[in-house]
């Protein structure tokens, strides 16, 4: 019994020297990415409805990140500012609003989508709206149906 408490005592040394030096050496190895934060900030002012690209768009380090910032540019490119934004300033999702690609009354390619083949009517968009957005779409024979924008003037309806 003896000896198996002196290898106990051992192994949980050496475990614990391990897992110390391992604990003391993660902030060491990380410290670098936490040295200089960056912020994504807008390289131009935007006007009401200009749409964002990556080209408007830049990376500056800063103190911190605010909380709430845009941290992954595709969140936001391709949405329309809702206001003026000046140059300058740091990006967050709630200053932009989905860019509306099909308008109310526009005549509209709706494709019907299902495992094995694709059927391609015409329809009316009954609401304005954006990539990825779900709008009330009124076909030929007057039924009304929901509708995942897909690109300008085109809706998708999966089966």
């Amino acid at each position: 019994m003896g000896n198996i408490r002196k290898i106990e005592t051992i192994t949980y040394r050496q475990v614990y020297r391990i897992l110390t030096g391992f604990i003391l050496a993660v902030p060491l190895l990380l410290s670098p990415c936490f040295a200089d934060p960056e912020v994504l900030v807008l390289k131009r002012a935007l006007r009401p409805g200009d749409v964002l690209t990556a080209q408007d768009l830049e990376w500056e380090t800063a103190p911190r990140v605010p909380s709430g910032a845009v941290q992954n540019p595709k969140d936001i490119i391709g949405k329309s500012a809702k206001s003026h934004l000046p140059e300058g300033l740091v990006m967050y999702p709630q200053l932009f609003e989905t860019s509306k690609i099909v308008q109310q009354g526009q005549t509209v390619e709706v494709i019907l989508r299902s495992e094995n083949m694709d059927i391609r009517y015409t329809g009316i968009a009954m609401q304005d709206g954006g990539r990825g957005q779900i709008i009330t779409v009124r076909m030929p024979a007057g039924t009304l149906i929901g509708a995942t924008v897909l690109d300008p003037g085109k809706v998708v309806v999966h089966e």
